[in-house]
């Protein structure tokens, strides 16, 4: 085998997630244009990645509930953030950016997911796919049944809602309810 076959096997072992199947590699570097500002738990890890297409928000949090407040450093938010949520569950992931707060409910079977807004004051309501303000919760993993035992859920945060002039993003999650 040569030098280059010998790094080709590399970089595939690298990018691999081990269930057989090989993502392409990416170029992530931090983002210095989002800062984290505070978290509650301390074993919560948020990592603030970006590459050419978008910023991702990689949250693994062993307790399944916490928060984590992220602060702008630019003018503007990104035009797309992806964030990756390392949980068991979700039955609940909230966003809170100036006076819109969205959340994300996804069923303990996965097979059902709500979203729902509220503006300012207004009531909670659901919204559908037809809404610039909808996102889709993907389960990213081998086995998609939850609980989740590797892997995580994705959600593309929309770009509506990344328009927000806001300095600061809230983010709320919680894996399972507890009695």
């Amino acid at each position: 085998m040569t030098f280059t076959g010998i790094a080709i096997l590399a970089l595939t072992l690298i990018t691999s997630d081990f269930s057989g199947e090989v993502s392409h590699a990416t170029t992530m570097k931090s983002c210095p244009s989002i800062q984290l500002q505070s978290k509650s738990k301390p074993g919560t890890q948020v990592h603030i990645q970006t590459t050419a297409e978008k910023t991702i928000l990689k949250i693994h949090c062993p307790s399944g509930i916490d928060h984590a407040v992220l602060k702008r450093t630019v003018d503007h938010w990104p035009k797309s953030m992806e964030v990756q949520l390392h949980l068991s569950g979700l039955e609940s992931f909230r966003v809170h950016l100036g006076q819109t707060f969205i959340q994300w409910n996804v069923s303990s079977t996965g097979e059902r997911v709500i979203c729902t807004i509220r503006n300012g004051d207004q009531q909670e309501k659901e919204i559908t796919s037809e809404s610039p303000l909808f996102a889709e919760v993907q389960i990213v993993a081998k086995k998609t049944q939850v609980p989740l035992q590797n892997g995580y859920f994705k959600i593309l945060l929309p770009e509506e809602l990344l328009k927000g002039s806001s300095e600061t993003m809230q983010m709320q999650w919680i894996d399972f309810y507890r009695n």
